[in-house]
């Protein structure tokens, strides 16, 4: 269920979006798009809420992602199908460049040894960066 307020920030976006992309009035692009002016100045406005399909068609002619035009930033999204791969990487990035290079250097003794490695099905290896072999 969209709120008045919802609307109201969804209209908002829209009009900037609008603006953004160049057109100075909601007549002009509502007219570039093929819909009737005062419905489309109700959307910006939040008076009136629109379909995903309309969504889709100001986003294209906007040039924008449907986000963009809601103003919505999407969650961030889990790179590691591992929550222990994701957690280390998450300890990584919050730790300085010592404690990065020690968390590697760490890593590099525990993978020494042949009871804890596991050997991927890939050709290529695992390349530290510079920053972070400069610190180890």
């Amino acid at each position: 269920m969209t709120t008045k307020t919802d609307l109201k920030q969804i209209g908002s976006h829209l009009q900037k979006k609008r603006k953004e992309a160049g057109y100075k009035s909601a007549k002009a692009f509502a007219k570039h798009l093929g819909i009737n002016p005062n419905t489309y100045t109700q959307y910006e406005q939040g008076l009136v809420s629109f379909s995903y399909e309309k969504a889709w068609k100001f986003a294209d002619a906007l040039n924008c992602t449907l986000d963009e035009l809601g103003g919505r930033t999407p969650p961030e999204q889990r790179i590691y199908s591992d929550p222990d791969q994701e957690a280390l990487n998450g300890y990584f990035e919050s730790m300085n460049k010592v404690g990065r290079g020690a968390l590697v250097q760490t890593a590099r003794l525990m993978s020494d040894g042949d009871s804890v490695r596991i050997e991927k099905d890939r050709e290529e290896s695992i390349q530290v960066s510079p920053e972070v072999e400069e610190v180890a």
